[in-house]
């Protein structure tokens, strides 16, 4: 998630008690594929084409079928923008696939954008990305007892507006038993841990407790969490995943990034760490809920 202002992620030394937690792993090869409308750019679609490869490198791996239709989530947003509804649907795709397995190493062996020729002869252009993903098969049963919602305070995020600050970004979870929440951003193949952070360090979160974050005595303080745009975009769909867990399993990252203007440190890790990261443990032992949100400039 890129922001104006992301709060830092210790370096955990703690050691963390979870009984041994090995999966089997299968290397296959998917092909992606995002047909390029008009409203939405090249970035994004390589975007969608990725998720979409990714989605079905899970599902071979584990023997889900991806292309039924009763695995798409057909999230519609305030916003009404196809794109952004398109995402939606293919990040829900991806973690129902994903909850039998996570990409855990991953190679993009062909990114190109190809012209298909339809019926009156008319061509439409489509990026396709040929994915090599090493899959970490999960088994176990989830803990129907331990659930965790999520909700934003609105779904599209204007930034760059002359004569006013950028919106602000406000997640409130909930959980319904005894846990520990970590708060993720997600943008492209990117994620940065937004909680726990330097000031908050506790992240114990009590049953039927509802969490609201940034909280309103950091906000009070002037320490605000708002959305940024790619250098020379204006929109982006980016994503916040919530991860309850019965034990603590602090998430370590490859890299404290410094901030600039505006912005502290924070610990940040690809995709596929999460994926490592969450393999780590027991699908008894946590819960996941994730959003995904638009960001706009002038």
């Amino acid at each position: 998630m890129r922001t104006l202002w992301v709060v830092v992620a210790g370096i955990f030394a703690l050691a963390f008690s979870l009984s041994a937690y090995a999966q089997s792993t299968r290397r296959v090869t998917a092909d992606g594929y995002c047909i390029l409308p008009d409203n939405i750019t090249r970035r994004e679609a390589r975007r969608l084409a990725m998720e979409d490869a990714e989605a079905k490198a899970v599902a071979e791996a584990a023997g889900v079928l991806v292309q039924s239709e009763s695995l798409l989530s057909k999230t519609e947003t305030s916003s009404g923008n196809s794109g952004e509804s398109r995402f939606a649907e293919t990040f829900a795709l991806l973690t129902r696939a994903t909850s039998s397995g996570k990409i855990v190493k991953k190679t993009v062996l062909a990114d190109t954008v190809e012209t298909l020729v339809v019926a009156g002869g008319k061509g439409i252009q489509r990026v396709r990305v040929r994915l090599e993903a090493e899959v970490a098969l999960e088994s176990g049963t989830p803990d129907p007892s331990l659930r965790i919602e999520m909700s934003l305070n609105q779904s599209v995020f204007m930034v760059n507006q002359p004569g006013r600050s950028s919106d602000e970004l406000i997640v409130t979870v909930q959980g319904t038993l005894d846990g520990f929440l970590t708060l993720f951003g997600i943008a492209d193949d990117s994620v940065r841990v937004l909680l726990p952070n330097e000031y908050l360090r506790e992240n114990k979160l009590g049953a039927g407790e509802r969490l609201e974050f940034p909280p309103l005595s950091l906000r009070a303080a002037g320490l605000h969490l708002r959305p940024a745009l790619p250098a020379g975009e204006t929109r982006s769909t980016e994503a916040v995943l919530a991860v309850l867990t019965k034990v603590h399993v602090p998430f370590q990252g490859w890299a404290t990034v410094a901030g600039g203007r505006g912005e502290v440190a924070t610990v940040r890790g690809a995709v596929t760490d999460l994926s490592a990261w969450l393999c780590q443990i027991p699908v008894g032992q946590r819960a996941e809920a994730h959003l995904v949100f638009e960001i706009r400039g002038k």
